[in-house]
């Protein structure tokens, strides 16, 4: 990383899983998640169906496993399955079953702020070319859907054959269903056996019922075979239309429906006309095409001339409603453990300051120059309904301007615009190589952070007005920042790529890394920059599109962003920018059906509301979330150092950051020492306009973040804290230090926004490890010792994304941030950043007659 400072990340297990396993596959599904989640040194509660279940359960007591490591609940889905996904004491939630329960599983666990993996219900298609092996693909067809009674989420239903071995492919179909041995199911030289329950057989059934009535074509099966059992003939239809119920829904049972196509464009688009994409199969021995179809069809798993074709070390998972996140291979690893990021000095650093410019006349300047319309698609539009926003000098509330403000007519124009960009626009498909050529992703995002450097101390400027940041910090620090993330993101265009995977058996694998599609990203007002380029830059490297909604109260930086990302070369459509209310335009777009990932950052109460919203939409989404960090001192450190770093920690920005550090243990040989230290640098830091290059504290944002922290003082005087330093009423809050502060205080309890530290005393280190983690909260910590074993230890057992050693807010393009607990879920900045905006499509070949296996 840059500066002198050093950073590592060490992956932690996530803690209690809660799996919720269905009833088709219920060794195969528990080991595919007890495997990675106890690898990973989770602990895990199962609920799934008896008997091979219950069996599992014993072998893992007697090959070791201590009590309680696995837990195994057989019960209704409805009350014990219900329970689980719910629980406030579950720390991820995996679940695999129908798209429908899904989207309940994946609110009730956004509601909770429990991350989630999902493998839903499929409708997957399988795609014959004329110049197929054609035995090879009816048989294996038969198979893709007859295999396991159709009681498979991958099962190939939805066969599309080309026109020109249309005839031959049924009549080869029809023929190999009426001779499919199907009965007892231990009998060796059976192929299909019964349905699982009465309520699956009904519902095959019923599917072959509304096909008759549709109007397709019944050419083979579709009764009951005997009086006793749930056995389904293997049946077949022909004449299927897309907008049928056997060619939309998933059956779950042994129904064929066999369609005809003319062309490759005219099947990948019907292939993809599906809000399903968990797999798909492709015949045909035409490299070119294997290609083509491999990329287009919008699964997570795509089998050539094959299918079915599973392998510990193939992740699966799925595209749109068939889920979200993966199983299997090194990708599962991913989502059973989560990040932390360890940051420590080389040597002293210090803020660079400002160049001698009058930024309070440059930023009057710039100001005229900032739209004050929506960029969308390309170009800047006024609010559909006229509507605008009042922007306010945070530093004496007088009126600035007047910009427009989106509503959800907006929003649906904006993810409309995103989604003809990415579907039918040039930025997915540009090569991500960073050439000569001048037009490929890595060399437009190089390009805008040029722009941004080049307008340094115009956008400087403009920050340090719309929301109070001190110039010295927004000049030195956040832009600087901000050009380095398009920088760093620009570097990984091109190595954004999938693997090669050893499998057993004649076939070999790979994964492909696509983007998401169209990313709703949502950012906070107190670093309106450096947000949006947190969310742009790898969304954008990873081939996506964007719709941002920037915050009423801070929108100036942003819209002037916008403008130098349509100068770099950014095509139409490919990132919209929302200025608006977040209960207004916030919420349409975290809701909106047309988006595929959101990514949030804001307070911890709203990030509910959206992971909830996002769950039950089934979209992923990443919350960088409120903080509450603790900042813990141990007698050995470098006081002065320490004092210094810790009023970096709480009063940078006004108090106006997630992570502030605001909590601060101090060990009872030095806090005395400390807390005089703090009171009188306190006392001297210096306060006012932020346009002044000496000045460290500018104003809170506006009126309502001033109450806030104004509150909080009068409330930490209320419950018997002692004020140190500050507190007293003016536009601008004074640096604030309260000693004796109590564990159960409001002000050591909740996130304030605001320059009020409160210190606290400790005696050993077991017992501030516990009080520094008895929070809801895990964004980040700091330490200071000179002792490497304290060090290590408090790093280690710290539950937060970021632990700052011997300094604090130092940050890094290249240094993962994110939280724990009820701080949020996923990492923005870093390579983990772009496994967010990426989804794993895994392809399955044969190998025939290869050199080596």
């Amino acid at each position: 990383m840059d500066g002198p400072y050093w950073a590592y990340t060490h992956r932690k297990p996530l803690g209690v899983v809660g799996a919720i396993v269905p009833f088709n596959f219920p060794l195969a599904m528990a080991a595919m998640k007890l495997a990675p989640a106890l690898a990973c040194g989770n602990t895990l509660v199962a609920e799934q169906t008896p008997l091979a279940s219950l069996l599992l359960g014993q072998l893992t007591l007697e090959a070791g496993l201590p009590p309680g490591v696995v837990n195994i609940l057989s019960g209704r889905g409805r009350v014990a399955g219900a329970a689980l996904a719910g629980h406030p004491g579950v720390d991820k939630v995996v679940f695999t079953g129908s798209t429908e329960v899904g989207r309940l599983v994946g609110a009730t666990a956004g509601r909770n702020l429990k991350p989630c993996t999902l493998e839903l219900g499929g409708k997957s298609p399988l795609i014959v070319e004329p110049d197929a092996d054609l035995d090879l693909a009816v048989s294996t067809a038969q198979d893709a859907n007859f295999f396991h009674q159709g009681q498979c989420c991958t099962a190939g239903s939805w066969v599309f054959v080309h026109e020109a071995v249309y005839d031959e492919f049924v009549a080869r179909s029809v023929h190999a269903a009426q001779h499919r041995s199907v009965g007892n199911p231990f009998d060796e030289a059976v192929q299909q056996g019964p349905q699982v329950s009465r309520a699956q057989f009904d519902k095959v059934l019923g599917y072959i019922n509304t096909g008759h009535k549709e109007g397709a074509h019944l050419v083979a099966g579709g009764s009951r075979i005997g009086n006793k059992g749930f056995f389904v003939e293997p049946t077949v239809f022909t004449g299927v239309r897309d907008d049928m119920a056997i060619a939309r829904d998933e059956i779950f049972g042994p129904v064929q429906s066999i369609m005809r196509y003319r062309t490759l464009d005219e099947v990948i688009r019907r292939a993809n006309g599906t809000h399903y994409g968990l797999a798909a199969g492709i015949f045909s021995s035409n490299l070119n095409t294997v290609n083509k179809l491999t990329r287009a069809l919008r699964a997570g798993m795509v089998w050539v001339n094959c299918y079915s074709v599973g392998d510990s070390s193939i992740p699966i998972g799925g595209y749109k409603d068939s889920g979200m996140g993966r199983e299997k291979g090194e990708d599962a690893l991913q989502h059973y453990t989560q990040v932390k990021a360890v940051v420590q000095p080389l040597r002293g650093a210090a803020w660079t300051a400002p160049s001698k410019i009058d930024y309070e006349s440059l930023a009057f300047e710039a100001l005229q120059d900032v739209p004050r319309k929506l960029l969308i698609g390309g170009k800047w539009t006024d609010a559909a309904d006229r509507r605008s926003i009042a922007v306010f000098d945070p530093r004496t509330e007088a009126h600035l301007i007047h910009v427009a403000a989106a509503g959800e007519a907006d929003v649906d124009a904006a993810v409309a615009a995103a989604r003809r960009a990415f579907d039918e626009g040039p930025w997915p498909r540009m090569s991500a190589k960073a050439s000569a050529g001048g037009t490929e992703r890595g060399r437009v995002l190089y390009r805008l952070a040029d722009l941004i450097e080049q307008h340094a101390d115009e956008l400087a400027a403009l920050e340090t007005l719309d929301v109070g940041m001190p110039i010295t910090f927004s000049q030195g620090l956040e832009v600087p920042q901000t050009v380095d993330i398009f920088r760093y993101y620009a570097g990984w265009a091109d190595k954004i790529h999938g693997k090669t995977i050893p499998v057993d058996g004649p076939y070999w694998a790979y994964t492909l890394r696509e983007p998401l599609g169209v990313i709703g990203q949502i950012v906070p007002w107190n670093f309106p920059l450096i947000m949006a380029a947190w969310k742009l830059a790898p969304a954008l490297a990873c081939g996506n599109t964007c719709v941002l909604k920037v915050a009423e109260q801070t929108p100036l930086v942003s819209l002037r962003l916008g403008q130098l990302a349509l100068e770099a070369g950014l095509p139409p459509g490919a990132v919209n920018i929302l200025p608006g209310i977040g209960e207004v335009a916030g919420a349409a777009l975290v809701r909106h059906p047309g988006i595929d990932k959101v990514v949030f950052t804001g307070s911890t109460e709203v990030g509910r509301l959206v992971a909830e919203a996002a769950g039950r939409n089934l979209k992923p989404c990443t919350l960088e979330l409120g903080g509450k960090s603790p900042l813990i001192v141990e007698a050995d450190a470098d006081l002065g150092l320490a004092v210094s770093t810790a009023q970096d920690a709480v009063f940078f920005h006004q108090g106006q950051i997630c992570c502030a550090g605001s909590r601060v243990f101090v060990h009872e040989g030095v806090y005395d020492e400390f807390v005089a230290r703090s009171a009188q640098a306190a006392q001297h830091r210096p306060v006012g306009n932020p346009f002044e290059a000496e000045v460290l504290q500018g104003p809170q944002v506006d009126r309502a973040q001033f109450d806030k922290a104004m509150r909080y003082i009068d409330l930490g005087r209320t419950e018997g804290a002692r004020l140190a330093a500050g507190g007293r009423r003016g536009f601008f809050v004074e640096p604030t230090v309260f000693t004796g502060v109590r564990d159960d205080m409001a002000i050591a309890r909740e996130e304030i926004f605001g320059p009020v530290q409160s210190i606290m005393s400790y005696k050993s280190l077991d017992e501030v490890i516990r009080r520094a983690n008895a929070t809801p909260y895990g964004l980040a910590a700091g330490v200071f010792s000179s002792n490497l074993d304290t060090v290590n230890t408090l790093a280690r057992a710290l539950k937060a994304g970021t632990v700052w050693v011997n300094c604090f807010t130092v940050m890094d393009s290249a240094v993962p941030f994110g939280g724990y607990k009820d701080s949020g879920m996923g990492r923005e900045k870093g390579e983990d950043a772009l496994q967010h905006y990426t989804q794993v499509k895994a392809v399955v070949q044969p190998l025939k007659g290869a050199a080596w296996m």
